[in-house]
């Protein structure tokens, strides 16, 4: 389940990346909500990320030694 949200989360700020990237380097103007769109890819890759370390750091390793 981490590795899931954690690969989302990448995937999903390396769009707002590279939508940012290429908006500034061709000049756009944008409507509103594509600029929304950008922010909330943002936002939610970030947050899917931050989620995913939380949970990584909270589970606990099962002792293996016999």
């Amino acid at each position: 389940m981490v590795e899931i949200m954690s690969a989302a989360g990448t995937f999903g700020a390396a769009i707002a990346a590279a939508l940012s990237v290429s908006i500034l380097v061709l000049d756009q103007n944008l409507p509103n909500g594509l600029v929304a769109f950008v922010a909330g890819c943002w936002v939610v890759g970030s947050s899917l990320q931050v989620a995913a370390g939380a949970m990584a750091r909270n589970c606990e390793v099962p002792d293996n030694k016999d």
